[in-house]
């Protein structure tokens, strides 16, 4: 993955919040963290410039109440009022709050102005109360969703869509093409098949994806692939369905359709949210998928299927064995999973180990 230019021309100017520095002569992609000889980047830099736009928006706010960046302790102070409505705001999400602190910390380090590290010590270590449970009028994501809710949501999401154009049923294709196969929405662009023959004579259809989030470390490797052989031919042909329609697309053209079908997805929420539903994006379906494969996978098979190189991470964060539907998943490539036994052989058992199976995992040894 290329990395994007240097943003910090664009905010050399300086700004009412008293930035007493040019943040472009220091400017560098975050170095990582290392494992063995292999340094990995624990953000990119498109991350690094959204935290200093960040910043730069805090620190104008900031100047208008009489605060300046400078002075980093009284800063830091007015963050704090400024997130949980004592200063006569509302009070902001705890989402929020974690993006304000993490774009803050972020410049701290680096312009290290005076009192920076007090202040520094003063946002890492405490959590302010009063903090909203999420933003205003915004209803929680969830990341199981009923068959019977699903229903609900596709009827919406065609009443919804005035014009009667397919964007309706090209939502319902890509969320369930997503429960079948668990990629990430942002992952259907460049994807493509590739058929082959594996040594004992059976058929394979491997579903080639380019892994998100390699640039960090959280990633298995640059590419996974699963086999929908494994698939029922129902759900086969309805994920080749997909694959077909946005395989052809260029970036521009997919970045286009999944603001579409994002928004009509954000409409139809809306009318279900009167009546308490909670909020389903096309990121659930990775979630319903996850609950599923850990009904019938290993620890180690679910993470490559997901693209993730720890095997912790669908065990803490992605929907529960519980909830998942019984049926198919598709196979995942079997050299990938063992490279994922390989790098988790030293990590500490996940905490909330609800797989199905162990097998495919061996420990220690």
């Amino acid at each position: 993955m290329q990395h994007e230019q240097n943003p910090a021309p664009h905010f050399r100017q300086q700004h009412p919040g008293g930035l007493p520095y040019d943040v472009s002569a220091d400017w560098a992609p975050n170095r990582g963290r290392s494992i063995g000889a292999v340094t990995l980047p624990t953000r990119t830099a498109s991350t690094e410039a959204a935290y200093i736009r960040t910043a730069l928006i805090l620190a104008r706010r900031a100047a208008r109440d009489g605060v300046a960046w400078s002075n980093a302790s009284a800063f830091s102070a007015w963050l704090v009022a400024h997130c949980t409505g004592v200063d006569g705001g509302v009070a902001c999400a705890r989402s929020t709050w974690r993006q304000y602190r993490a774009a803050v910390s972020h410049l701290l380090r680096r312009q290290q102005p005076p009192g920076w590290q007090a202040a520094l010590t003063a946002l890492t270590t405490t959590q302010p109360a009063g903090l909203a449970r999420r933003a205003a009028r915004q209803p929680g994501r969830t990341r199981a969703v009923r068959p019977s809710a699903l229903r609900r949501l596709m009827h919406e999401v065609a009443e919804c869509d005035y014009r009667r154009s397919p964007l309706a049923a090209v939502t319902h294709l890509w969320w369930h093409a997503g429960r079948l196969t668990g990629l990430r929405p942002c992952e259907w662009l460049g994807i493509r098949l590739q058929r082959e023959t594996d040594v004992s004579g059976r058929a394979r259809l491997w579903l080639v994806v380019t892994c998100a989030k390699t640039t960090n470390g959280r990633g298995c490797a640059p590419q996974r692939r699963m086999d929908l052989m494994a698939l029922a031919a129902a759900e086969r042909h309805a994920v080749l369905a997909w694959v077909q329609l946005v395989a052809p697309l260029r970036p521009a053209q997919f970045a286009d359709l999944q603001r579409r079908v994002a928004r009509l997805l954000r409409r139809a929420n809306a009318r279900l949210a009167r009546r308490g539903a909670k909020r389903v994006t096309l990121y659930t379906a990775r979630h319903r998928f996850a609950a599923a494969a850990k009904r019938s996978a290993s620890e180690a098979e679910v993470a490559a299927l997901l693209g993730h190189a720890s095997i912790a991470t669908a065990s803490e964060c992605y929907g529960r064995r519980a909830r998942g539907h019984a049926g198919s998943i598709p196979a995942p490539d079997p050299l990938l999973v063992q490279v994922v036994i390989a790098a988790n052989r030293d990590r500490p058992a996940p905490r909330r180990p609800i797989f199905a199976s162990r097998e495919a995992y061996p420990r220690g040894g």
